[in-house]
């Protein structure tokens, strides 16, 4: 197994492009973080008294020590030998030997071999060449220390998506909602002097650029935001700040970013107050610690800031094309045609099934509605009938009533009646 400690400054660049990409996307050159050694004479050569000296590497702390003009170095890790894992969390650096120190004991590997290795003990990431199965196998289901871990395994080149300024964007509106817009992968609010302002950084990931203005639904009282390219979007060094590295992995003495002298940024007399309104600064003390221009610093005036990307490469005119054209040409020509063909059809067939869609909720909304009507209808309904038995009930009870006073009644109607009908004693009449 092979772990590297911390060393020169090129080592450490190549961990952080290793830790993310696995492979730089330029060369690496090897810079010597030495100074000279002072010769108290210079040397000559008899044989060739006018021959040019050898190029001297850059010496650490001058000018152009960090511009990179050396041969490339080899990638530590390929991705079509190595299979990359991680360390879930944040684990300790003892954690972590020990963890690489039970993998070595128990598959008794060898330190040539470098089929297990690290490019420090700070990082996360661990490199198991693709041949060793067994050891992948049991790395991944936590055999050791009971902690698997996990891979991020890929042949291909992660692509990174670019990025695009939009402005206008209203300070008091949450920026995730910039994600619905097709095309939109992530936003991210601008943040200056510690308080928000009308600009957002969004992740575009589809192939075709974006328009030169979009227009939100969500806002549609305010003027569409405008679209700008983020050239700057490659990583800082708040360090030494150099290009393409950060200061995690920097080895470099730390330099102030308005006059270049090895002092903290925040403390540098130089650097212009935006807490209070203050005259004009003065610009005669500035210097770049990129470009080592005077009058300026690294977010005002940098030659290096203004360079294009490196993977911007200048726009080629198209050959023109040949007056005639092979059979095969012509064949794919008219077969994309037809597949165009087809595809507009299709499209014609998904717009008339969306008009169909369209129309059955419409039906199904006024279906509801009547639904809802109907149960209104049928509420009302029963709270009638719910009243009139109610008042039944009260009927019949009353019914009732009248019903047990009725044999009462008849027997006191006999009585009377009987009385009234018996004949009176006839008297006698005398003559």
């Amino acid at each position: 197994m092979e772990c590297t400690g911390i060393g020169t400054a090129s080592v450490l660049e190549d961990d952080l492009a290793l830790s993310e990409d696995d492979v730089s996307p330029d060369p690496v050159p090897a810079v010597n973080h030495w100074p000279a050694l002072p010769h108290s004479e210079p040397l000559q050569h008899a044989e060739q008294p006018y021959a040019t000296p050898a190029p001297t590497l850059p010496v650490h702390g001058s000018p152009f020590a960090s511009f990179r003009s050396s041969p490339s170095l080899p990638a530590f890790a390929l991705r079509d030998t190595y299979v990359k894992l991680s360390f879930p969390g944040d684990q300790s650096t003892t954690f972590k030997l020990r963890r690489l120190s039970e993998i070595t004991k128990a598959f008794n590997l060898q330190r040539d071999a470098a089929e297990v290795k690290m490019a420090s003990v700070k990082s996360r990431f661990v490199y198991i060449s693709r041949q060793r199965l067994d050891i992948l196998e049991r790395v991944k289901a936590g055999e050791f220390l009971s902690l698997p871990l996990v891979p991020h395994d890929s042949l291909e080149r992660p692509r990174k998506f670019p990025q695009f300024i939009l402005t206008r964007y209203p300070v008091d509106v949450d920026h995730r909602l910039a994600e619905r817009y097709p095309g939109v992968y992530s936003a991210r609010r601008f943040i200056q002097d510690g308080s928000p302002i009308d600009r957002i950084v969004v992740v575009w990931n589809l192939p075709d650029p974006p328009p030169s203005t979009i227009a939100f639904e969500f806002l549609p009282l305010l003027p569409p935001c405008e679209v700008r390219r983020l050239h700057d979007d490659r990583p800082w060094c708040f360090r030494c700040w150099g290009i393409d590295h950060i200061s995690r992995y920097c080895s470099v003495s730390p330099k102030c970013a308005w006059c270049a002298a090895a002092h903290d940024s925040r403390k540098c007399p130089a650097s212009s107050s935006t807490s209070e309104p203050s005259p004009p600064p003065d610009t005669s003390r500035w210097k770049c610690p990129r470009c080592l221009q005077p009058g300026d610093n690294v977010w005002h005036g940098c030659a290096r800031r203004r360079v294009p990307p490196r993977d911007s490469t200048p726009a080629t005119p198209l050959p023109p094309a040949p007056a005639t054209l092979p059979p095969q040409d012509l064949a794919l020509r008219k077969s994309i045609t037809s597949l165009q063909a087809r595809c507009a059809a299709l499209e014609e067939r998904f717009a008339s099934m969306d008009a169909k869609l369209a129309s059955l909720v419409a039906a199904q909304a006024a279906t509801d509605a009547r639904l809802s009507n109907l149960v209104e209808t049928q509420q009302a309904v029963v709270s009638s009938v719910s009243q009139v038995a109610e008042r039944m009930g009260a009927l019949t009870s009353r019914f009732d009533k009248l019903c047990e006073l009725l044999p009462c009644f008849d027997q006191s109607s006999a009585c009377t009646s009987s009385t009234t009908r018996s004949p009176s004693p006839k008297r006698r009449v005398r003559h």
